[in-house]
């Protein structure tokens, strides 16, 4: 079956104008353009992200994108609760939930959601299948759907990990120790997973 899902995008005007829309379908199990598969769970969780764009406008699209830069600006979007922040630094490295909420602009619920999706996907399972295959095309095919997975929710040490196969695939060598941090990296999100939904889920 193949699942359609409309992305929008903003396309700025000047500043006495609100902006237009674009939109862009992504197939499930078809290649899009950056020749990366779709699969179901990265679909909802780039429109997921989306959504944040959408409902909000253009001002928060900027300070989303800024914040995927290097951080949201000091205080808006910030997360200002000093029992956030040190309840938060338990989830490194596997989870950087204090920049993704400034990237989310505090919206708790919806993190909560795209967690939701990671927590159902295949696509961690399939990298670690093509891991076992040894078959750089596949391996590369699958690191890129889970490394936009990763970016989009902040996880950072499963993103330095995918750095690092993409680094092996490019060269096309075997880079020995890859599977073990591989497999450290997603060990560390699923055992932190759950937790950290409840606590988003127990947010506004």
């Amino acid at each position: 079956m193949i699942m359609f899902v409309e992305l929008c995008t903003f396309v700025a005007k000047p500043p006495a104008a609100k902006g237009s829309m674009k939109c862009l379908t992504y197939r499930e199990g078809r290649v899009c353009s950056k020749g990366i598969i779709v699969r179901k769970e990265l679909a909802i969780i780039i429109a997921l992200s989306a959504f944040v764009f959408a409902r909000n406008g253009i001002a928060e699209a900027s300070d989303y994108l800024a914040a995927r830069e290097g951080g949201a600006a000091a205080g808006k979007g910030a997360i200002s609760s000093g029992s956030d922040k040190t309840a938060f630094r338990c989830f490194l490295p596997a989870f950087d939930a204090e920049r993704a909420l400034s990237a989310l602009r505090g919206k708790k619920k919806l993190y909560a959601a795209m967690l939701n999706t990671l927590k159902n996907t295949v696509l961690i399972e399939d990298l670690r299948s093509a891991l076992a295959s040894a078959d750089h095309a596949t391996i590369g095919k699958a690191a890129r759907a889970l490394s936009g997975v990763a970016q989009n929710l902040y996880l950072s040490e499963m993103t330095g990990v995918l750095d690092l196969i993409a680094e092996m695939v490019r060269r096309k060598v075997v880079k020995p120790g890859i599977k073990e941090q591989f497999e450290a990296a997603s060990g560390h999100i699923y055992d932190r997973l759950d937790d950290l939904i409840r606590l988003m889920n127990g947010g506004n």
